[in-house]
């Protein structure tokens, strides 16, 4: 992808690190092949002369999150640890209920303050 001249290069990194989605680098030579996140990029000109141009660029790898959904079934017979009694009493299946409720709700919450605050960096910029 060979660009003509400093500021495409520019433009394209400042796009990627604007779209806050990961991109793939690529080094063949030390066999690197990572998914990243561009979390900083500063660029200006070297001694004041606009035909060379001094970058710092900062990389964060990108690991997909994988969620392996549990039936409440299994996750009853997890938490169960009494062994020998197949089915658990019914307060501690009101325990464990009220305990998957609230962590629901607090990965809801936190989602949404996510969201807030990244509505709020997207009108700032």
């Amino acid at each position: 992808m060979p660009f003509s001249d400093g500021v495409e290069y520019i433009k394209f990194i400042r796009d990627w690190q604007d779209s806050r989605k990961p991109g793939r680098i690529l080094v063949t030579s030390g066999y690197m092949n990572l998914s990243m996140m561009v979390t900083s990029f500063k660029w200006e000109f070297s001694n004041g002369f606009d035909g060379e141009w001094v970058a710092t660029i900062k990389l964060t790898e990108y690991r997909k999150v994988a969620v392996q959904k549990i039936s409440n079934k299994k996750l009853l017979r997890k938490l169960h640890l009494r062994k020998g009694n197949k089915d658990p009493s019914p307060l501690r299946k009101l325990v464990l209920a009220l305990w998957l409720w609230l962590m629901v709700s607090y990965i809801e919450t936190v989602m949404v303050v996510d969201q807030v605050k990244l509505k709020k960096c997207q009108t700032e910029d």
